[in-house]
């Protein structure tokens, strides 16, 4: 089970989410949909909120929780989640974009709508007289951001919008590639947006890269797709569980694979004789990676230094730490020492070529490698 936190757009609430949030905790996660100062049910005054109010009362709420949150933001939320991201990723599992603005650093969310100038949401907007907020023309308010809502929602959901605070816009993100960039980030894109119409969201998305989940929808996917919208967040919240963890499981399985792989080798060195061995080399070309082996290096070495022996087609070899077969310049002296004819060893061809001038050399051979007792 997971933990989110819901982060929304301009002018609404906590409230937005009122469809999601049920459906998230009867499958067992723990679900926080705040309001954000002066947003919601929060008293706050609207016209002195400022970005840094917004990442100061969710870095609050997530220093509270015991486990990492999977971050979602919804719209103009995707400022603060970026923000919040850089001061608490530690408390983060990964950050979830719902067609919300994704602006770079240095850059605010007034820049990333600038780049259409002609959109509904653009041309909708009503600055204060004050200039300290915005809110929206209400007769554009269903085709902007409720084009695909039940008429009962758009509704109750109009009713409830209060003035946007426009620091939130202006105020220029501050990201560093190894606080916020080290957090994992989807991007829920709905093709049928007009308030952050499909093109704009693909824009930034390639400037911030993101695993991208499409939907079919507009501008409130909460509200029009609940049951689509949890599943791809519980989807995310595997996904990011797995890719924290699950490095860590499939070292976990390898070396076991490879403490297997030396019980093999004592039995059959019991069973066949004391004068071969197959190389850990030969493990390699079965997808074993170099470290990994040399995990597994201690559990063959405890047999002692005694050689592991066992049967190999390419003749006899015994190898007392079963050590890798080197690359470059030492191949050839470790190709003679293991007793394996030199016509089979990888390049011979080569060397003899290059060898041309001293064929009537005597050939120089060197014993095979004592057994260590």
């Amino acid at each position: 089970m997971a933990t989110f936190m819901l982060v929304h757009g301009a002018c609404t609430g906590g409230w937005c989410w009122e469809k999601v949030v049920p459906l998230l905790e009867a499958n067992g996660h723990k679900v926080c949909a705040p309001d954000l100062p002066g947003l919601g049910k929060d008293p706050t005054p609207p016209a002195n909120v400022t970005l840094a109010d917004n990442v100061e009362k969710l870095s609050r709420l997530l220093d509270k929780m015991e486990e990492q949150v999977v971050l979602v933001g919804h719209s103009l939320g995707g400022i603060t989640i970026s923000q919040l991201a850089e001061a608490r990723r530690r408390k983060l599992k990964a950050l979830v974009y719902v067609c919300a603005l994704l602006p770079p650093s240095g850059s605010c969310g007034r820049d990333m709508t600038s780049m259409e100038p002609d959109t509904m949401f653009r041309l909708a907007r009503q600055v204060s007289p004050d200039g300290a907020t915005y809110t929206f023309a209400r007769d554009k308010l269903p085709s902007l951001f409720y084009a695909d809502v039940s008429p009962e929602d758009r509704y109750r959901a109009m009713e409830r919008l209060r003035p946007q605070p426009l620091a939130i816009s202006t105020t220029p993100v501050t990201l560093t590639e190894e606080r916020f960039g080290s957090v994992p980030r989807w991007y829920i894109e709905c093709t049928h947006d007009n308030a952050i119409r499909i093109k704009l969201q693909r824009m930034m998305v390639k400037t911030t890269p993101c695993k991208i989940i499409t939907m079919e929808c507009g501008h409130s996917p909460f509200f029009s797709n609940p049951e689509e919208l949890v599943e791809h967040l519980e989807a995310i919240a595997r996904d990011g569980h797995e890719g924290r963890h699950g490095l860590q499981a499939v070292h976990m399985v390898s070396s076991l694979g490879m403490l297997k792989l030396a019980w093999r080798l004592i039995l059959a060195g019991r069973s066949t004789g004391r004068d071969r061995i197959t190389p850990l080399r030969d493990a390699g070309a079965a997808g074993v990676s170099r470290r990994l082996r040399a995990r597994a290096s201690p559990a063959l070495e405890s047999v002692g230094r005694r050689a592991v022996m066992t049967a190999t087609p390419r003749g006899p070899f015994t190898c007392p730490r079963a050590r890798v077969a080197p690359a470059g310049p030492r191949a050839r002296t470790w190709w003679r020492r293991s007793g394996r004819p030199e016509a089979a060893r990888p390049g011979a061809a080569q060397t003899r070529a290059r060898a041309s001038g001293r064929r009537n050399r005597a050939p120089q051979t060197t014993p095979g490698w004592r057994r260590w007792h």
